[in-house]
């Protein structure tokens, strides 16, 4: 599968669990435990979207977007959080924010990928 289909996800191992059965039919899912290893991923090459929880171990998602950003990463950041505000969030570089409710599906998050992969990166960024 190509990197322009490849989700770098990062959170629980249940959250993780979760999106790679979920979404194995659309994307190729990259699994991570540690913002570190996401970051050191994204050095290779430009995954189509990263998929986040709020919380990701070690540092928020805010700061973990902010990063992504200031390396140079220009694809789609979707994040689950109880904060739904879209452009509350676009400061820190998350292009979707999603509610983190059990009623979420998994394929919402599909459909909300689907769509922010189709648009150039550049867009996906703002």
């Amino acid at each position: 599968m190509s990197k322009s289909k490849q989700v770098l996800a990062i959170g629980t191992n249940g959250f993780l669990s979760t999106m790679c059965l979920a979404l194995r039919d659309a994307f190729q899912i990259v699994p991570f435990g540690s913002p570190q290893g996401l970051l050191n991923w994204t050095e290779r090459g430009m995954p189509g979207a990263v998929l986040m929880l709020d919380q990701t171990p070690g540092l928020s998602g805010r700061e973990l977007a902010e990063e992504l950003r200031r390396r140079g990463y220009t694809g789609a950041i979707v994040m689950l959080s109880d904060k739904t505000d879209d452009d509350a969030m676009r400061p820190y570089g998350i292009t979707k924010v999603l509610p983190q409710k059990l009623e979420i599906r998994p394929n919402d998050i599909k459909d909300v990928l689907c769509d922010l992969m189709a648009q150039p990166a550049t867009a996906a960024a703002r």
